[in-house]
């Protein structure tokens, strides 16, 4: 069955698995990223929205082919809220897969039925150019730290340690 994949734009170019060339700005990464979801797409068949933040304007939508729609929030939302908002109004969220790191949108797909994927896992899936229409629900993925988060929580026990 066909999935429609939303990928929250920006933390996925900010993940560590990335290449990010120092010579390429901003737009520049993101047509990158853009390409590579477009042979993505192609490959798998399922249809993708990217929704980036956009600092100025009005919404703006621009289609790259039948599967792969770029989404620019408002300039008065981020790009967060655009994609809790369309999860919410989805008909159906079981066929929609939601690729951020953010946990606000991942429990948002999460309460209504759909998969929520974590940026650095489908990155590394998109670098590989896998066609793997499986996408990963395990709980284990939900349970990684980033290595900031880890440090957070090293931080509090030790210092919650001396107290003792």
């Amino acid at each position: 069955m066909e999935k429609k994949i939303i990928i929250d734009g920006y933390n996925l170019l900010r993940c560590d698995a990335w290449p990010v060339t120092k010579e390429r700005d901003l737009e520049g990464q993101r047509d990158d990223l853009i390409r590579q979801l477009q042979t993505y797409a192609a490959k798998q068949g399922d249809s993708i929205v990217v929704v980036f933040d956009n600092s100025s304007g009005a919404m703006k939508q621009i289609h790259h082919g039948s599967l792969l729609k770029i989404v620019y929030s408002p300039a008065s939302k981020e790009a967060d809220e655009v994609i809790q908002q369309m999860i919410r109004k989805a008909p159906s969220a079981r066929n929609i897969v939601v690729v951020s790191t953010d946990r606000a949108i991942r429990n948002t797909a999460k309460d209504h039925g759909a998969v929520s994927m974590r940026s650095e896992s489908f990155c590394n899936m998109l670098l590989s150019q896998e066609t793997n229409t499986s996408y990963s629900t395990s709980t284990e993925e939900d349970k990684e730290l980033s290595a900031e988060e880890v440090e957070y929580w090293k931080r509090l026990f030790e210092e919650g340690g001396d107290n003792e």
